[in-house]
């Protein structure tokens, strides 16, 4: 979790999916111990009881409600985000750099260890190893990313286990969504991909040309009725992945901004930011951003996102979004879309406006929030593209 934010549903559901637990008094074994643990995942068969514990408040009472016991790993996430110094003395993250046997990262694009997986690589390159990686369109326990991961093991891992020389390829190994093609590249995030700035307008158009004195855009985001997640990266197979979203772009409370159909087909591979000024009248404030990609038929796939956490008070303050990573190919005739919104819930836990913090939080308080398109605070995204 990162400061002021909770992924909700990921520690949720690891914690149903790691627990031991009961039933009718008698001890089972932990979810992922279960047979038929992947079917059930997959179909979404566990999902009631763990969403309706998911809903309570205040949510270190979640894993009560879900497992009748408390979960110390769910106590631990909850309590202390990675700001804490709780996590000083188990943080591993900086002798990624001095590892030297080879090592090869499988992951997807839809994954929520993809930035981590991301950021170790390089960390690796950096300190002059020579990892590789291959990045699929996949989310977590996808069967196709546990298939690839098979034949990592079985073509690489074997052969540098027995001190031969494994199948050579490029070091990065991408899956171009939208082309729908393996593409390889000498280094992540690859070469030749330029950053393009589009612009958020009142009028919900994107464009690569500012706006100078236009208005704000308003909605009003209600933890009572909270803007739901859909699709996207996922611990779990269920509703994970590319998805469409026209029936969430309805909703009262998600601003959306569409780029014109496109005149050529456009690539974007590597980082995706946003910087997106808001103003809220209340003292903290979420803001999600997401990147879609409207084909000729008006459907909407989502391709990237990601949510920050604000305290914001009455000032006017820009969100920094870092969205996931991607390799994207919107085609001809197909319009780029930005989603701006309070909130994707479950996935995140709602902010309920008080400015409480979000662990111990139960009074709901709506929140009235106004997105900025001026010249002073030009809301935007930021795509690496060719």
């Amino acid at each position: 979790t990162r400061p002021g934010r909770v992924d909700l549903e990921t520690i949720t559901n690891f914690s149903w999916n790691t627990a031991p637990q009961s039933h009718n008094g008698s001890p089972r074994p932990a979810a992922q111990e279960q047979r038929g643990y992947l079917l059930r995942s997959m179909v979404g068969a566990d999902q009631r009881r763990i969403t309706n514990a998911m809903n309570t408040l205040p949510i270190t009472d979640v894993d009560q409600a879900m497992l009748g016991r408390t979960s110390q790993f769910f106590q631990q996430i909850v309590n202390h985000d990675q700001s804490s110094t709780y996590w000083q003395d188990l943080d591993r993250s900086g002798t990624v750099p001095d590892v030297t046997v080879p090592v090869s990262s499988v992951t997807g694009w839809h994954d929520i260890f993809l930035a981590d997986q991301l950021r170790d690589f390089t960390a690796l390159v950096d300190a002059g190893r020579e990892p590789r990686l291959t990045v699929g369109p996949w989310w977590h326990a996808d069967p196709r990313g546990m298939g690839a991961s098979v034949t990592e093991v079985a073509e690489w891992a074997s052969a540098v286990a027995t001190g031969q020389e494994p199948p050579h390829r490029a070091p990065v190994r991408l899956y171009v969504m939208g082309a729908d093609e393996w593409r390889d590249f000498e280094t992540w995030p690859p070469a030749g991909y330029e950053p393009q700035r589009l612009y958020l307008r009142a009028d919900g158009t994107l464009t690569a040309t500012a706006g100078s004195t236009e208005p704000t855009s308003t909605f009003t985001y209600d933890p009572g009725d909270p803007t739901p997640s859909l699709g996207g990266a996922k611990l779990t197979p269920a509703g994970a992945g590319p998805v469409d979203n026209r029936k969430l772009e309805e909703r009262p409370d998600v601003l959306t901004f569409t780029g014109a159909p496109l005149t050529d087909d456009l690539e974007v591979i590597g980082e995706v930011t946003a910087d997106i000024w808001v103003r809220a009248n209340r003292p903290s404030v979420d803001v999600f951003v997401r990147l879609c990609d409207v084909d000729p038929n008006g459907k909407s796939l989502n391709v990237c996102d990601d949510l920050v956490h604000l305290d914001v008070g009455d000032d006017t303050t820009c969100a920094t979004v870092r969205l996931s990573p991607t390799a994207y190919r919107f085609k001809k005739g197909h319009q780029l879309r930005v989603q701006v919104s309070a909130g994707a819930f479950p996935r995140f836990a709602r902010n309920l406006g008080g400015g409480e913090p979000v662990e111990s939080a139960t009074a709901v308080h709506k929140t009235n929030i106004e997105v900025f398109h001026d010249e002073a605070h030009p809301s935007t995204v930021t795509i690496p593209a060719r």
